[in-house]
């Protein structure tokens, strides 16, 4: 699977079972407007994604693909 996120107001933070957005990780895992994140995504991965701003609403759009084949 192909997940693809865009920021169209506010933050969003992402977290992953791969160590992204996590405190030590070189990705902060904040998207901000503007932003592109693509995460293939197989068996097993676990995300997620939330609103970083205690105070205000995070607009995005979240689009996930499935590929008609699995790559080679």
């Amino acid at each position: 699977m192909e997940i693809i996120s865009y920021v169209l107001e506010r933050e969003l933070a992402h977290k992953d079972s791969m160590g992204n957005g996590e405190a030590s990780a070189i990705n902060s895992g904040v998207i901000r407007p503007g932003d592109v994140q693509r995460m293939s995504a197989g068996t097993g991965v676990m995300h997620s994604e939330f609103n970083n701003l205690k105070d205000r609403s995070t607009r995005f759009l979240q689009i996930w693909i499935k590929p008609k084949f699995i790559g080679i």
